[in-house]
């Protein structure tokens, strides 16, 4: 058979880099990263309704507005961890700092209370979205 093989060809794999192993590793912490903030983010709004659908027991006025408020804080960071996750999910540029941001709020807010299933996927948002891949992803992002 006469046929010519690919190393007779003129071909250029460098158009094949979407392939490449170091975009497959991106990908996946991308969405690593993405999938943390969805976790936060949800566990976040559920903790707000479990705490508002108990009810509220006869309680001085100040116990009352402090435990509305907490509620709200909770479901404004679990809001705002929904939303830069789907900022991590589609590459947008404003989405690594607002996942920083708003990772070391819930961090500081849930600290207090020692709640360990809202702060570890916070403390690895930060530490994975601090390397420099990772920084590297979102800060070569061009604003449209």
């Amino acid at each position: 058979m006469g046929g010519t093989s690919l190393a007779d060809e003129d071909i250029s794999f460098e158009d094949l880099d979407i392939y490449s192993e170091d975009v497959d590793q991106m990908d996946f912490k991308v969405i690593v990263a993405a999938v943390l903030e969805f976790i936060s983010g949800i566990l976040g709004i559920t903790l707000t309704a479990m705490n508002f659908s108990m009810g509220f027991p006869p309680a001085p006025l100040a116990y009352l507005i402090a435990a509305v408020s907490l509620g709200v804080i909770t479901g404004t960071l679990g809001i705002l961890s929904l939303i830069a996750g789907w900022g991590l999910w589609r590459l947008e540029s404003w989405a690594w700092r607002t996942a920083i941001a708003v990772s070391i709020a819930s961090i500081f807010f849930y600290l207090p209370s020692l709640s360990t299933i809202i702060i570890v996927p916070n403390v690895i948002v930060i530490f994975y979205l601090r390397t420099q891949q990772m920084r590297d992803i979102y800060t070569e992002i061009e604003f449209p």
